[in-house]
């Protein structure tokens, strides 16, 4: 699913806590990516 946003620059940041598993993780994991989306 795609949110509505206002024209503008972002950031796209994925936090996850998940495990193959059912088992989570101690601490969440924090990816960012390199590029700026740039919506028009």
């Amino acid at each position: 699913m795609v949110p509505a946003l206002a024209p503008g620059d972002y950031e796209l940041q994925v936090v996850t806590q998940g495990t193959n598993g059912s088992i989570l993780l101690k601490e969440p994991r924090t990816e960012q990516l390199d590029s700026i989306l740039s919506v028009q």
